[in-house]
C-alpha cells in the first residue's frame, strides 16, 4: 500500500521587508556569519513560527485551512526584543530574538490553533516546551565535540548585551497568519505560502 502524499507544513507570521532588512544588519553586527558554527536563516525565510505541523496528509490540509478562519482577533502590534538569546543542547541549538509586544496575542492564536487541531484529529507532534514566540536567526551546528568553542562564541549573547540603538528593530502590525509549506532543497528550505487568514483591521485612532 502506497503512503499518502504529504506536505511539511507550519503556521507563521511573516515579517515586513524592512524588519527582515534590519535583522540582517543585526546579524552582521553580531558577526554570526563569520564562523563555521552557525547556519544563518536566509533573510527571505525570517518569520515567527506559531505552530509547526510536520508532514500533513492532503485531506488534513483541507481541514487545517478551515481552522484558521476560526481565529477571531483584531490586528495587533508586534515588537522584537533588542537582545540576542540562544539555546544550546548537546552542541546544537539556535540563536534567536524574543517577541515582546504581541506575545500575548500570539499565544492566544497558538492555543486556539492547537485546540482546533486536536479536536479535528490532526496528527501533529506537540512540543512539550512552553510556547515562546521568537525569530530564529541561526542554527548552531557542528555537534557536541565543539560545545566549548560554541559556548565561548555565544557568551556575549545574553539579556545584558543590548544592541546599539541604531540597530533597534521597529514595531510592525500583524495583519494575518499564514499556512506555509517547507520544501527541502540542497542549500536551505524554501517556504511556500499555501493559505492566509487576515485579521479584523483596526480603524481610526490606535
Amino acid at each position: 500500500m502506497e503512503k499518502p502524499e504529504t506536505k511539511r507544513l507550519f503556521i507563521a507570521v511573516d515579517l515586513p521587508y524592512k524588519i527582515k532588512g534590519a535583522i540582517t544588519k543585526l546579524v552582521k553586527s553580531a558577526r554570526l556569519a563569520d564562523n563555521k558554527y552557525f547556519r544563518l536563516t536566509l533573510q527571505k525565510n525570517l518569520h515567527i513560527t506559531i505552530l509547526f505541523l510536520g508532514n500533513i496528509e492532503l485531506n488534513q490540509e483541507r481541514v487545517i485551512k478551515k481552522l484558521l478562519p476560526a481565529i477571531e482577533i483584531k490586528s495587533f502590534d508586534i515588537s522584537i526584543c533588542n537582545n540576542l538569546f540562544f539555546s544550546l543542547k548537546n552542541g546544537s541549538g539556535i540563536v534567536y530574538l524574543k517577541i515582546e509586544k504581541g506575545a500575548r496575542e500570539l499565544k492566544f492564536i497558538y492555543e486556539n490553533l492547537l485546540k482546533g487541531m486536536l479536536n479535528s484529529g490532526i496528527n501533529i507532534k506537540i512540543d512539550k516546551r512552553p510556547f515562546m514566540p521568537h525569530i530564529t536567526l541561526a542554527r548552531i551546528k557542528n555537534g557536541p565535540n565543539n560545545k566549548n568553542d560554541i559556548l565561548n562564541l555565544l557568551k556575549p549573547f545574553n539579556p545584558d548585551n543590548i544592541l546599539p540603538d541604531g540597530l533597534k528593530l521597529p514595531e510592525f502590525n500583524c495583519k494575518k497568519i499564514i499556512l506555509k509549506q517547507s520544501i527541502t532543497s540542497n542549500s536551505s528550505p524554501v517556504y511556500k505560502n499555501i493559505y492566509s487568514h487576515p485579521f479584523t483591521q483596526i480603524t481610526g485612532d490606535r
